[in-house]
């Protein structure tokens, strides 16, 4: 028998028909157009900071949405009947993008089409997971088909893994990019943003959003102002000695562009920054070319170079992140672990 709490919690009969009668518009609607449906819900729920999300999120989360519905649609089956084994072959027929002239690897040839990534599986399980609780909430749907899989989703494949140069790498790297020549204007913007990379930590996103302006080259303390057009990852990097002297005969060399302009455009003459794909290609051609052989051959692995160069020296987790515009110490840990104990040892 239930307690009087209960009692009171309890909705009214007026009210139990109210909530029948949303359920029942509701499914209807989830059945006939499950993408509208989802748009709707997405548009009214909020994002974990407390915000509602934005229209860019929102297209991106649909877009999702409407891959998964196609594959329910191609089962013959809805939204509100799909079952796991259907979620779970979803999952098993996830793939990533085609394989673009200049990605290839040993696995992969122009043209292929290679499974989804794991970060990409573990957003749609994310994405799944929030609309099947809202479905089972909402009495449009009974159960939630994904929570068997969560477990196996949500797990990494394999062991975290940071990629980054040791000492001779890097030095092997530096040596190779301070030998090109800077007589050809790509030839010299492509050893700057190389070099640039190594001495600062920034990412390849925040290397494409650079402006003219960014750049603070005094004698007291050079450094980036990164993101100045994004509050949350704003922050300064500082630049170490060793891109100096490339980077001012750039600045020479581009001498006469606004403030406002990349400080990596595509071409001469050109107002629009490179792109990050581009910047990719040229990074991993260097560490190609100077003998690096990693699985990770992009400018990630030459902030996370960075970041271990800065722990290594002493600096602490905390200013280096600082620098970088970490908001998570999840990176900070893991190069920890790749340096020498307070004993000397090399770490397992």
């Amino acid at each position: 028998m239930p307690c009087m709490s209960q009692i009171h919690s309890l909705p009214s009969a007026r009210e139990q028909t109210v909530l029948a009668f949303v359920a029942q518009e509701d499914r209807q609607l989830w059945q006939s157009e499950p993408v509208a449906a989802f748009r709707a819900w997405r548009r009214s729920m909020k994002a974990a900071n407390g915000y509602a999300y934005g229209e860019r999120s929102i297209r991106q989360h649909c877009a999702m949405f409407a891959t998964f519905v196609a594959f329910c649609e191609a089962q013959s089956v809805s939204v509100l009947q799909v079952g796991t084994a259907q979620v779970e072959g979803f999952f098993q027929a996830l793939s990533g993008r085609p394989i673009k002239q200049g990605q290839d690897s040993v696995r992969y040839r122009e043209g292929d089409v290679p499974p989804a990534a794991v970060s990409t599986r573990r957003r749609y399980a994310q994405l799944l997971m929030q609309s099947f609780e809202h479905l089972a909430k909402a009495r449009v749907r009974s159960g939630n088909p994904i929570a068997p899989l969560m477990k196996t989703l949500a797990k990494p494949e394999a062991p975290g893994f940071v990629s980054y140069l040791s000492k001779a790498q890097e030095d092997a790297f530096l040596a190779h990019v301070q030998a090109m020549t800077e007589v050809d204007w790509c030839e010299h913007r492509d050893k700057t943003l190389l070099l640039l990379l190594s001495a600062s930590g920034v990412s390849e996103g925040e290397l494409v959003r650079l402006r003219v302006g960014d750049v603070m080259l005094t004698d007291y303390e050079p450094a980036l102002q990164v993101g100045q057009r994004s509050l949350k990852h704003a922050h300064a990097a500082p630049i170490a000695a060793f891109a100096h002297m490339t980077l001012q005969s750039w600045l020479k060399r581009i001498d006469g562009a606004v403030q406002d302009a990349p400080l990596f455009a595509e071409g001469p003459g050109n107002v629009q920054p490179m792109l990050a794909r581009d910047v990719y290609l040229t990074t991993r051609a260097a560490l190609e070319a100077s003998g690096f052989a990693g699985k990770q051959r992009g400018p990630q692995t030459l902030r996370n170079t960075f970041i271990r160069r800065q722990l290594w020296n002493g600096k602490e987790p905390a200013a280096v992140m600082a620098w970088t515009g970490l908001v998570s110490e999840r990176t900070i840990k893991k190069l920890l672990r790749t340096l020498p104990n307070r004993h000397g040892a090399s770490p397992a």
